[in-house]
């Protein structure tokens, strides 16, 4: 039981730790936070023709919380490995602030909230030519397309194992986001980490 106890208070340190612990070095990272020091939004070069700034800051803007976005490239071949949700949060532990932290690339937005009791939608997926501001938009709203919104509204009347699904989802994300982090006393940390190593070197 003890061993257990240890090994959970380490893996909440970890979790819960510095932003340099967790964050492995990115430039898509390191250029978004620089951006953000001035502005909510950074777009990657490779994207500024597609990026609509003008109209994305004002959704910022107008959004009931912090919102920081950067529309970068990503996928399987980079750090994350497809875990775009990751991406988000290693951006929004690399800024260290509060708020909904948006991963674009002009076709699908993925978020993460950082130290906010919201809930973010896992992904959207844009319409055909959609402009950035309005997938930021739709993201931020938590709205699907028509069709989308159709489809799943017509499969949720005929399927009470999804709507109770559902139903449970969205209560547990509301309870989790009224839930502080624990965070482990600065001295014991490095204590935890010491005996979760010796105990995993001893039994592999």
């Amino acid at each position: 039981m003890r061993r257990l106890l240890l090994l959970l208070v380490a893996t909440v340190w970890l979790l819960t730790g510095t932003a340099s612990a967790t964050t492995p070095a990115d430039p898509r990272i390191t250029a978004a936070v620089a951006a953000w020091a001035t502005q909510p939004l950074y777009v990657d070069p490779d994207y500024s023709s597609v990026a609509d700034r003008a109209e994305t800051l004002q959704v910022i803007s107008g959004a009931k919380v912090p919102v920081y976005v950067a529309v970068v490239p990503f996928g399987e071949w980079f750090p994350e490995q497809g875990d775009i949700p990751m991406l988000a949060g290693r951006m929004a532990a690399a800024n260290g602030k509060p708020g909904l932290y948006v991963v674009m690339d002009g076709d699908r937005s993925y978020g993460a909230a950082h130290q906010l009791g919201v809930y973010a939608p896992s992904w959207t997926y844009a319409e055909r030519d959609e402009s950035l501001s309005k997938q930021l938009s739709e993201y931020l709203d938590g709205t699907l397309g028509e069709s989308d919104r159709r489809r799943l509204e017509s499969h949720l009347v005929a399927c009470s194992p999804c709507t109770a699904y559902l139903n449970t989802l969205r209560a547990t994300v509301r309870a989790l986001g009224k839930l502080k982090p624990p965070r482990a006393p600065q001295s014991a940390r490095s204590r935890i980490v010491e005996q979760a190593r010796r105990e995993s070197d001893a039994t592999s």
